[in-house]
């Protein structure tokens, strides 16, 4: 997918898939533009699970405080 230009939807694939650990990497080595996204994904998945407090420190990495 990187060399079709497609690493957007690779990290979304990712991410929607609660993959968190490679779409973390993937944005960190390719679009690091796209690190708040992920982390807003990680924190409402955190919320999901009533980890509260992992869920706020990822808010707080997602500029969504």
């Amino acid at each position: 997918m990187i060399k079709n230009g497609l690493i957007e939807a690779a990290i979304d694939f990712e991410a929607n898939q609660e993959r968190f650990e490679a779409a973390f990497k993937l944005a960190e080595n390719h679009a690091k533009y796209k690190m708040p996204e992920v982390h807003l994904k990680y924190a409402l998945h955190l919320e999901d699970e009533n980890r509260y407090k992992e869920a706020e420190e990822e808010f707080i990495k997602a500029n969504k405080p």
